[in-house]
Formats: C-alpha cells, sequence, structure tokens
C-alpha cells in the first residue's frame, strides 16, 4: 500500500480509512502519547480533513497536514517548535515581572530590549515595558559614567556599581547595579543590568535577617530568666528577686493569678542555680487525682495494692534537682502532712515499702492565691507554708503591668514568627489600643492565646497584626469586656484610666464597707490578693477606720 512510503518518515505519520485509524509509522509509534490521543479524538480529525491546524500534545506542539489520496487521509505532525518557544518566552518574561529586583537589558546602540515590572514601579514610571521600549531608556545610557556605557566599551561586567538615576517624575534615586555583556558568537549584542535602589537595601537585609531567625535553634541551656518578659517596676523587682533566690539553695514559693507565668518562674530559678545541670520536675496538684497522688510523689512497690508495679516518685526521680509543686493550695491537707514529714527528714517511703530514701531536691512551689488566704480557707497547712517560703515571690497580674502588654506582643510576635514562618511586625495601633484597654483575667497565657489566634488568622504577605485579624469570639469577648464611648475624647488612654481607676475607688471602698474594713475578706470577694488590695488602699488613699486584718 501506498503508505507504507511514510513507514520511515522522520516525522509522526497517521492514515485513516473512511474515519477509521489504519495506520502509523514508525515515529508516530514511538510517541505514545500521539497514538492515545488519536484513538481518544479521532472523531476530529475527519473536521479537519485537507487543512493546516494546530494541537498540543503532552506539552508538546505539532503544525499537522493534512492531505486525501485514494479516499485515505494522511496526517503528518511536524514540531511546531516555534510556539514551544512563544510559551517559554512568556514564561521567563512573568518570570523576570515577579522578580524583586530592577532588570533592564538594552542593544549595542543603546535601545532598550527588555525592562521588568520591578524596573517600573522603581522608575514611578506611569507607562508600560511596551511604552517604554518604544521610548528608548529614560536612563542616560549615552552618558560615558553610565554603567551600560561602560559595559559596552570595556565588554567586561561591572557590579556593585552604584549611580544616580533620575526618575520619570523628575526625582532621582540611587541605584546600585551589577551589569553584565551579553554576546552572540563572540560578538557583544546586548548589555543588561539588575539592580535595586539601595534605600531599600538595609530594610531588605532587616527583612531576611528577621526570616533568618525562624530556622535558629535556641539553646535548652539559654538564661531562662531572659524569656521573663516585661519592663514594668514591679515586674522587674520581682524577676531580680527571683534571680537572688536561685543563688540561695532554699524552698521558694510563688504566688501569682491564673496565666501570671509561675512555672517559667520556676523553670527559670532552676536553670539559674547551682541545681541547674539537674533534673526540673513540675507537677500540676490540681491536675493530679488525689488517688494517685502519694503514689506519683513516693513512688510504689510491686504488690502495695491491686495492680502496683514498682516505680519511683518525683522525689526519688529528682535525685537533688529541683521539683516544682504548682497550685499547691489544690493538694489534700492529709498528703501535705505527709509532704511536710518528708521535707522535714528529707526521707521518703514508698507506698508499701518500709526503707528510706533521701530526698535532696529543692522544693519550689506556688499558689494562685495569697497564701496567708489559702491558710485562713484550710487549704494550706500553715507548717508547710513555713517550710517552704523562705522566700516568698509575688508575680503581678497583667492589668497591673500593662505598660508591658506592647513588649509582650512584640516577644510573642517573635516566637509566632519562627513557628508559622511569617514576617509579622507587631499589631496596629488600633490592635494595641484594644488589648491594653482590656484586663485580660487570664493574665500572660490569655495574651498568648489570643496573639496565636490572631497569627493562624493572618496570611504570608500581613505586615501588621489588626483588629478584623482576632476571632469573632474573641473580637466579641474584648469589646463586650471594653465599654467605650462614642464620644472621641474618652477613647483616649488618659481618660480611660480615670474611669477605669474611679470605678475601682468606688468598688473597693464598697466592698471594705460591707466588710467592716476586714482586709482579708474583702480582698477575697474582689478577687484580690491580700497585698494587691493593701497596695490599691494606698494607691486610692482610702481611708480604712475600725478593724483593719
Amino acid at each position: 500500500m501506498q503508505h507504507f512510503a511514510y513507514e520511515n518518515f522522520p516525522h509522526p505519520v497517521i492514515v485513516f480509512l473512511k474515519d477509521e485509524f489504519i495506520y502509523s509509522n514508525l515515529s508516530a509509534e514511538k510517541n505514545p502519547a500521539l497514538i492515545t490521543y488519536i484513538h481518544t479524538k479521532k472523531f476530529m480529525f475527519s473536521r479537519q480533513r485537507d487543512k493546516l491546524f494546530e494541537i498540543e500534545i503532552d506539552h508538546h506542539f505539532y503544525t499537522v497536514s493534512s492531505f486525501t489520496i485514494d479516499a485515505m487521509d494522511a496526517y503528518v505532525f511536524l514540531p511546531n517548535h516555534e510556539k514551544k518557544l512563544t510559551i517559554k518566552i512568556d514564561l521567563y518574561e512573568e518570570i523576570m515581572n515577579n522578580i524583586k529586583q530592577g532588570i533592564f537589558v538594552a542593544d549595542k546602540d543603546d535601545f532598550v530590549l527588555f525592562v521588568n515590572k520591578t524596573a517600573l514601579d522603581m522608575e514611578a514610571a506611569n507607562y508600560s515595558a511596551d511604552d517604554h521600549i518604544k521610548r528608548n531608556s529614560i536612563y542616560a545610557v549615552h552618558d560615558p559614567n553610565a554603567p551600560h556605557d561602560y559595559v559596552m566599551k570595556t565588554k567586561k561586567p561591572l557590579c556593585n556599581h552604584k549611580v544616580e538615576y533620575q526618575m520619570s517624575d523628575g526625582q532621582y534615586v540611587n541605584v546600585i547595579s551589577d551589569n553584565f555583556p551579553h554576546f552572540d558568537h563572540g560578538e557583544l549584542e546586548a548589555v543588561y543590568s539588575i539592580y535595586q535602589n539601595s534605600d531599600l537595601i538595609s530594610e531588605n537585609i532587616a527583612n531576611q535577617s528577621r526570616l533568618l531567625q525562624n530556622f535558629v535553634t535556641h539553646s535548652e541551656n539559654s538564661n531562662a530568666l531572659d524569656d521573663l518578659v516585661g519592663e514594668n517596676e514591679k515586674f522587674l523587682f520581682t524577676k531580680k528577686i527571683a534571680f537572688k533566690a536561685a543563688k540561695k539553695n532554699a524552698n521558694i514559693m510563688l504566688f501569682g493569678e491564673t496565666g501570671t507565668g509561675k512555672e517559667l518562674f520556676a523553670h527559670a530559678i532552676h536553670q539559674n542555680s547551682e541545681r541547674s545541670d539537674k533534673p526540673f520536675i513540675a507537677i500540676n496538684c490540681a491536675a493530679i487525682p488525689e488517688t494517685l497522688m502519694e503514689s506519683i510523689f513516693f513512688g510504689t512497690t510491686k504488690g502495695a495494692y491491686t495492680g502496683a508495679v514498682d516505680s519511683i516518685g518525683i522525689f526519688e526521680e529528682a535525685k537533688d534537682g529541683t521539683v516544682f509543686l504548682d497550685e499547691i493550695n489544690s493538694m489534700n491537707i492529709i498528703l501535705q502532712a505527709k509532704l511536710l514529714r518528708a521535707l522535714q527528714e528529707r526521707k521518703i517511703m514508698k507506698l508499701g515499702s518500709n526503707k528510706q530514701i533521701d530526698v535532696q531536691c529543692c522544693i519550689i512551689s506556688s499558689t494562685n492565691k495569697d497564701p496567708l488566704t489559702c491558710i485562713e480557707n484550710n487549704e494550706l497547712r500553715d507548717d508547710l507554708y513555713y517550710r517552704l517560703s523562705t522566700f516568698v515571690l509575688e508575680i503581678p497580674p497583667l492589668r497591673e503591668r500593662k505598660s508591658d502588654i506592647p513588649v509582650l506582643i512584640h516577644h510573642f510576635s517573635q516566637l509566632f514568627n519562627r513557628k508559622f514562618n511569617y514576617n509579622i511586625k507587631g499589631g496596629s495601633d488600633e490592635f494595641l489600643h484594644l488589648l491594653q484597654s482590656y484586663d485580660f483575667p487570664g493574665n500572660v497565657r490569655e495574651l498568648r492565646h489570643i496573639l496565636e489566634s490572631t497569627f493562624i488568622a493572618a496570611d504570608f504577605d500581613t505586615e501588621r497584626l489588626s483588629t478584623q485579624l482576632l476571632p469573632s469570639y474573641i473580637a466579641k469577648k474584648l469589646e463586650a469586656a471594653i465599654p467605650l464611648s462614642q464620644d472621641s475624647h474618652i477613647k483616649t488612654p488618659n481618660s480611660l484610666s480615670d474611669i477605669n481607676n474611679s470605678l475601682e475607688k468606688n468598688l473597693i471602698e464598697l466592698v471594705l464597707k460591707e466588710h467592716n474594713y476586714h482586709i482579708t475578706n474583702a480582698a477575697q470577694q474582689l478577687g484580690l490578693s491580700r497585698q494587691s488590695l493593701q497596695y490599691r488602699i494606698r494607691k486610692y488613699k482610702i481611708e480604712t477606720p475600725g478593724r483593719n486584718k
């Protein structure tokens, strides 16, 4: 048959007879994608009979020539390299336009061949790249000091070259450029420049430095006191005392509201003590069932009770390190007595054993209320308190150090930038004002939670946190807790502070009077520590006649 003449033809050939596929040459058989296309799209070919048309198969472009011989339709697939080249050029141009440096290309006659979008933006140009090419370069390419002219003459690259160019709006901009010659068969054909506004380089370096911090692993042996973030005077004093206490090998009691950072302080004290290379074990006494607490503290021996196995307790595990007993006021009073005995004798016994084990660890404990209030409420044994409170540190709540909120936002922003690979530079003025107006009953822990929720809602191109990024339930909570007047002068921080102070003073006076000026009872109703209430009494100059306990 005549079509066998195409068997060794260098390009694919297929033949149809009455719309039925009957033949493909060797070149076509070597192209499975083409054969599959022919069998699935054969109806298309009859419509293109005796025509010249283009198709794409598996990202390859063909110009198809068709002709009819003896009732047979033959189709020859000629590779369309020009079409593929056009697509590649479009792709390269798209890539060039998304590069953050300006790119400028001129031929040997100083006519502009290409300029990318960044270059146009840098020039503040109000015309397109095509217009730029038509009008030649706005740059002084004919200036003998211009980098293009230098490279044209010397046929050598010129890198890190600083020059001042005039933009389309008449202003001047300092540019640092790398300039290169382009040769074709040894002949200079063009010069291209990659450049950047020098005023933006320092900002880019700062941004890169922040991004690099995302990949920095922080040493576990770093000074944990540095993680206690704040500049408030009272907070810094507490931090200073904590550092001193860490050097004294003494039992320390911390007290502060939930979320103030008691465990962070405990860990910092351990890290700055002589025991820093020894174990640090933290136990939340409020989270352990009473039935398990004794076995967790002292350990068990096999057979002590049904299912008991040999296990060591936290005191044995800590050895001569540090044990942190968080919210010790939630521990059963009977177990407190056993703990007191262990601390006095420096010995413990596992459940089911009569063998004593030496206790060498240091104890840091905490309460979420004033310890004296805990003693009055029979939540804490006074003798245990005296044993554990060689040093007592009160950690102030966040509402008493609101000046630290921007500092904490900056700290947590760095933390979450590393976690989420963002480059967010803090919060907007509106965002900061909203958070500084809130009392944070959950303290620093609540602030961290709010910020992390906001980061999750942010995008990679977010520059600053805004109130719009706050989850709706958090935004409603903040707005409900901060009833601001629509009058603009009420929104100023000083006026808001005056209003809050006045309300707080009136409330304290009312509660004190109700409790016959009994400090401890009034503090308990207000949800304050005794010391915090006394501080406010002095602050607002409230008179306390009669009882003052």
